[in-house]
């Protein structure tokens, strides 16, 4: 009888598990529709979460309509929304695999403007790190063709070229004082009106 209640409590739980996943899903969507209806003043009343949630929400449904192809969004975003858009692309990838995962990547298409951007948003610190690194290593932004990769193994390879884990490991340290996230956030807010048309 105990392994059958055992079993028993297990289907049931499962199912709260599911029903609660839906509910979750059902109100992020609601959300989502929320947040792509939104004009500027509306979105200025947002938390710091959920605005950064709306902006990322408003800038992928472009990218899908643009089948995800970085130039073509690259060259489709204008004013503030293309700033906020190569930044967050260069944060998301050093914070997740670090610089040489961000020049091996799709993202490497936006390396030449990475620094204009940082100075624009107020990002002073970050932009003097990317740069001294490109600088002192000799890295032309504009040809990064030496960084497509097939494998895993010329990835390795890739990572030894040159001293990326001291730039990550100052990034890191940069991060930890001022997230590069809230300094871009707080550009955002101030030229919400680049983000109201998708």
């Amino acid at each position: 009888m105990g392994g059958f209640l055992t079993k028993l409590l297990a289907v049931i739980q499962r199912r709260q598990q599911i029903k609660n996943m839906e509910l979750i899903s059902k109100e992020f969507m609601l959300k989502r529709e929320k947040y792509l209806k939104m004009n500027a003043n509306e979105l200025s009343c947002l938390s710091d979460d959920d605005l950064r949630t709306a902006l990322s929400e408003r800038l992928m449904l472009e990218q899908d309509k643009l089948n995800w192809d970085t130039a073509e969004t690259l060259s489709s975003f204008k004013g503030a929304k293309k700033i906020y858009y190569i930044v967050s692309c260069f944060d998301m990838e050093v914070l997740n695999g670090g610089l040489c995962q961000f020049f091996v990547n799709y993202s490497r298409i936006l390396a030449p403007y990475v620094s204009q951007c940082l100075n624009t948003i107020g990002a002073s610190e970050y932009e003097r790190l990317f740069s001294d690194f490109v600088s002192t290593n000799r890295i032309d932004l504009n040809d990064l063709d030496s960084f497509i990769i097939e494998d895993a193994d010329e990835y390795a390879a890739q990572t030894e070229r040159y001293p990326f884990d001291n730039f990550d490991d100052k990034y890191c340290q940069l991060y930890e004082e001022a997230p590069l996230e809230n300094i871009l956030l707080a550009y955002a807010r101030e030229n919400l009106v680049d983000f109201e048309t998708i």
